[in-house]
């Protein structure tokens, strides 16, 4: 995951290092417990935000798993270090997606 093109948007080291372990516990949960086949990674930007959506077609997302999980309790908290926000859901062509926002 090459996410140098937004070094230049991203000024603060440390957003850029919570985003960067974001992206990483985000992924390693989706190849330890989605059993999905495919997976895409989107990273978009405005003026002022980050956008980074993660989707696969595994088995979906559980809101207890959310809530317990330890990957998802440190995601929350490099989230809150940052003011970031977390969307998550599932529609026809995604069993799971989910959504970073951050201010930058």
């Amino acid at each position: 995951l090459d996410i140098t093109q937004y070094n230049s948007y991203i000024d603060n080291k440390k957003v850029e290092l919570e985003l960067y372990s974001i992206i990483l516990e985000l992924i390693n949960n989706t190849l330890k417990h989605s059993t999905a086949k495919n997976a895409a990674i989107k990273i978009m930007s405005d003026n002022s935000k980050i956008f980074i959506e993660i989707a696969d077609d595994g088995i979906g997302i559980l809101n207890d798993r959310l809530q317990g999980g330890k990957g998802f309790l440190n995601v929350k908290e490099r989230l809150e270090n940052i003011n970031g926000t977390l969307t998550f859901g599932s529609n026809p062509n995604w069993k799971t997606f989910l959504i970073v926002e951050c201010l930058f």
